[in-house]
This record gives C-alpha cells, structure tokens and sequence, in this order.
C-alpha cells in the first residue's frame, strides 16, 4: 500500500526539524493542534451519541422551559419522564449532580425544578461544554475530583438543612455513593445511574440500608437504569 503524506503537513515536519518556528509560531501551531483535538473529540462524541439516539438508549431531549435548548441524554424517553416526576413531586430545595459531562442530564433536572439551587460536578473542565445561556443564576458548574479526598465545600452543602437531592453518575458511581450518601439527612433524596450496570447492589448495600426505594418497579418496567432513594 503507498502511503500519500499531506505536503502542508510534511513541510511543517521539515520546518520543525530545521527549527525554522519561533517561540510564538511554535505557540500558534500547539493552539491549533489542540483546537483540532477538541473538534475531534466533540465529532466522535456526535457519533457515539447518534449510535445510542439510534438504539433508544438516549434521547435528544428539548427543553419546554428554554428555546432552542435542547441536549442528547443517556436514558431513555420514559426514563427522562420519570426522573422528571420523582423531581418534580419531591420538589429539592437543593439538587447536586456528579458528573456533567456535556449537560443534558443537567438540563432535564433544571427543567424538573428550576427553583433549586443546583450544583453539577466534573472531573474535567473539557466535558463542561454546556449552554450557560440555558440556565438560571442559580445553577453552578464546579471542576473537581471528589474523589480524590471528601470536599469540605461538598459536605457542607450535603450536611445543610435544606431538601436535597443527590444524583451520582459520574466514573466511580460505587464510590460516590460510600463517601457521599451518609452525609444526606432525613428526607433527602439519593438517585444512581447505571444500577446494576456499574453499580452493584451489594457493594453500596451499607449505605442504602437507611434509604428506601422511591418507584423502583417503575424505571425497572421502563428499562431504566437510575434508581431512587429517600433518607429515612
């Protein structure tokens, strides 16, 4: 097989080798690669998420709250639905979500109770691509890594008084519920993506002794994989 090299990309090779870029052009050609990546990655996150449009394992999901807003989720229409009527009818005062990744589940809790006050937490600033314009004063986007060691800031808010509801779906879901679900009062609401997928019962059992199931025979019968559960 003959390989066909790009003759732009073959001369900046040879003029990196020569050395012939300054410092500031060496600059310029680093923000454009990084750019590319970027543009790259957004590309086969497209593709990845119209594969799963396609299965039914996702939802383009569009807000009735915002114009234009709209943002492919990884659950299905009815699942979507319910989460929104657990939401919606426990109404939280405070909403905390582990894993932003571009938003979408985000939006569909803004929407379920605009109201609340809602704090979504990421790992990594490049999955915070989100439309702020979709969201209220009242929402904020925190880069962290809560599990590198139990945020002080975090356990304050979980510790607080107000209602809330803690939503755990970011890469170690096991682990987020063992560190962070104790700290939930009575009435406080727990819900977990990927149970029984990345989510064992019975690593996470301990914990969920002192909750009970909110409609679990509900997302089972809809092939959901979040489940719910409120603080005795």
């Amino acid at each position: 097989m003959t390989e066909v090299a790009c003759p732009r990309s073959t001369a900046v090779v040879d003029n990196l080798k020569r050395g012939a870029y300054s410092a500031e052009s060496l600059e310029k050609l680093r923000s454009k690669l990084e750019g590319a990546r970027a543009r790259a990655s957004r590309w086969r996150q497209h593709g990845r998420e119209l594969q799963k449009l396609l299965a039914g394992r996702a939802t383009l999901y569009v807000s009735p709250r915002v114009k234009g807003a709209r943002a492919c989720v990884n659950h299905c229409p009815e699942s979507v639905r319910l989460i929104q009527d657990v939401v919606r009818f426990f109404r939280p005062h405070l909403i905390v979500e582990f894993g932003t990744k571009y938003g979408g589940l985000t939006l569909v809790l803004h929407d379920a109770c605009p109201e609340a006050t809602l704090y979504s937490y990421d790992l990594h600033k490049e999955y915070l691509l989100v439309r702020l314009e979709w969201f209220g004063p009242s929402v904020y986007f925190v880069t962290q890594d809560l599990l590198a060691h139990r945020s002080r800031e975090l356990k304050h808010l979980l510790c607080s008084a107000a209602c809330k509801l803690l939503y755990c779906d970011n890469g170690d879901k096991e682990r987020e519920v063992l560190m962070y679900a104790p700290l939930l009062n009575s009435g406080d609401l727990l819900g977990v993506h990927d149970w029984e997928r990345e989510v064992r019962p019975e690593k996470v059992q301990s914990v969920l002794v002192d909750f009970d199931p909110v409609d679990h025979q509900l997302f089972a019968a809809a092939r959901s994989s979040t489940r719910f559960w409120r603080r005795r």
